[in-house]
């Protein structure tokens, strides 16, 4: 991949000795992930019936790896019983101490799978109300909340100044 100079010179300056490693890995095969979702279905019985060759993620919950191209289209994905994620992305949500009575904000949401993995953590319980702020992000955001069969999530697209107004 080339990267146009003044990328390279500032990562240089932010990285130093790290910045050669920082290189390699864009080189490197990403990794792909996804979650369970449980409110479609167990960690266990999916995975009895999961026809991916999974390895579980290390540190996260509900999270594994694959190697299976055409994921997306799989029936599994369809009927709202996993959500496809970056394993990165899923820290945010992890690193958070959620008791499962709390009514929970996502002001960032679309297209949805932080919100996925809170409402994991909230259980039926919780409340979650996810907003973004693109109409047509909202739209991807619904349709992901509809799949996943989230009964107590709502989706807003409003501006957070609006949002906050009626907070």
């Amino acid at each position: 991949m080339e990267l146009p100079e003044a990328y390279k010179t500032r990562m240089k300056h932010l990285l130093g000795d790290e910045y050669d490693a920082y290189i390699a890995s864009l080189d490197e095969k990403s990794e792909r992930a996804f979650h369970v979702n449980k409110v479609k279905i167990s960690e266990e019985r999916f995975l009895a019936l999961s026809p991916f060759a999974q390895r579980k993620a290390p540190g996260r919950e509900g999270c594994f790896l694959f190697d299976y191209e055409g994921i997306g289209r799989h029936p599994f994905h369809k009927a709202g019983m996993m959500y496809i994620q970056e394993p990165a992305a899923m820290f945010p949500v992890e690193s958070l101490e959620l008791k499962p009575d709390w009514r929970v904000l996502d002001m960032c949401a679309a297209p949805g799978g932080k919100s996925s993995q809170l409402m994991q953590r909230l259980g039926e319980k919780g409340r979650l109300v996810s907003n973004e702020i693109v109409p047509s992000r909202c739209k991807m955001l619904t349709g992901n909340f509809e799949r996943l069969g989230f009964l107590n999530a709502s989706a807003l697209c409003a501006s957070p100044q609006n949002v906050a107004a009626r907070c």
